[in-house]
This record gives C-alpha cells, sequence and structure tokens, in this order.
C-alpha cells in the first residue's frame, strides 16, 4: 500500500535523473514496471500534453497495444529534466541508463534511503493507488481503468 505523501521522500532518496523519471512514471503515469523502457522521444507529445504508451501486455487484445495518458504536471516535469540530460542526437528512448537493472532490488534500495518501508507488490500498488488517486479526483472509472 503506497501512501502519496511518500512520493517527495522517494525522489528525493533517487540516485539519478532516470530512476526520478522512472518513479513518477510508475507512481504518476500508472505504467507497468517495463513500460517505460518501450518510451522514447516520439511518444510524448509536449504540445497537447500527452504520452502514448505501448503496451506488450495487452498487444495480443485487438487495438490494446498502447495508449494514451495526460502528461500530468508531476509526471511532465520528470520527463522535462530528462530531455535535458539526454544527449543529442543520442538515444531514441527515454530511459535509456538501467535498462538492464533489476528495478525491485534497486527500488526496494531507495525505499531504504528515504527511511520507508516496502510494501506487497511494490509496482502494481503505485499503479493501482494511482488509479484510486483519480478515481477521488473525479475521473471515471472507465477512463482510469486502462
Amino acid at each position: 500500500m503506497f501512501r502519496w505523501k511518500w512520493y517527495p521522500k522517494i525522489l528525493n532518496a533517487c540516485p539519478n535523473q532516470t530512476w526520478r523519471t522512472l518513479t513518477a512514471l510508475w507512481r504518476i503515469g500508472g505504467l507497468r514496471l517495463k513500460e517505460p523502457l518501450a518510451l522514447t522521444w516520439d511518444c510524448v507529445n509536449w504540445e497537447k500534453e500527452r504520452l502514448r504508451v505501448i503496451s506488450p501486455k495487452t498487444s495480443r487484445h485487438a487495438g490494446k497495444d498502447e495508449r494514451i495518458i495526460p502528461l500530468y504536471p508531476e509526471l511532465r516535469g520528470e520527463l522535462e529534466k530528462q530531455f535535458e540530460e539526454a544527449e543529442e542526437g543520442g538515444s531514441p528512448y527515454i530511459i535509456v541508463e538501467n535498462r538492464r537493472e533489476n528495478y525491485h532490488s534497486g527500488f526496494k534500495r531507495i525505499l531504504f534511503w528515504a527511511g520507508l518501508p516496502e510494501w506487497p507488490r511494490l509496482f502494481q500498488n503505485m499503479r493501482a493507488s494511482r488509479d484510486n488517486d483519480l478515481i477521488e479526483a473525479g475521473y471515471p472509472t472507465h477512463v482510469v481503468a486502462y
């Protein structure tokens, strides 16, 4: 069970911008564990405030190979910082570093550094907590359950 007040502590404990961006994508964007690895800078539509997420898990279903999510302000800020650090003419991927890392153990280290307890199902619970946040904010369930 993820607590919203933990989010700033987790971001502050991240060792670099890549981890901050990953955390924002998981918690604010509601992405599944490996979905950030498929994101390229072409997926970000800065003008329309949208992010196209490629969904390998649901791609076997017709029309479910990708989804569009809002570029929430907290997410946009971390993506902008990641973009500033990206090498011009470098990799098209948003996440260049840590692509082969064990995210579970890396994220558990960040929680330790933040002084926070681990919770069951780390990444699934961040995604579910985001769904709950959006429902509480008044978004319809059919929009939130992507």
